[in-house]
């Protein structure tokens, strides 16, 4: 989970100074609740960041994929020009795919992301997708 910021936000300890937006029912917002600091909330990922380049909010705290992708595709409609994902880390996410117990594909899905992981064919989807 990170923050994105436009302008005065440049570490997690200004967010309690600043206008913060995040996406609603979200693991951000439990955080952004547990840690006190007070929250817009918004339901689509597209309506955080564009409250963020219209200077309703000041700062974004998310999931940094979904901001890097948003922003990527953003900037390739010409917006989202001056929004930057900030290098903090407050809260470490995890992502997973769902599977019955048992499951026969376990086995085969883990072997598959470990071998796509290891491939240059991973690196450039990721660079597709969220930059760097």
């Amino acid at each position: 989970m990170r923050a994105v910021s436009s302008t005065e936000t440049r570490s997690p300890d200004d967010l309690v100074n600043v206008r913060v937006a995040t996406l609603a029912d979200s693991t951000s917002s439990e955080y952004l609740q547990r840690s006190g600091i007070a929250a817009r909330s918004y339901d689509s990922l597209t309506e955080v960041v564009t409250s963020l380049e219209a200077h309703r909010v000041d700062a974004v705290v998310m999931d940094a994929p979904a901001l890097k992708y948003e922003i990527l595709r953003g900037r390739g409609q010409g917006r989202f020009e001056d929004l930057e994902v900030l290098p903090y880390e407050f809260e470490e996410q995890n992502y997973a795919f769902a599977l019955q117990d048992e499951s026969e594909y376990v086995e085969v899905l883990n072997r598959a992301l470990l071998s796509v992981r290891k491939s240059l064919a991973w690196d450039t989807e990721v660079l597709r997708y969220i930059g760097k």
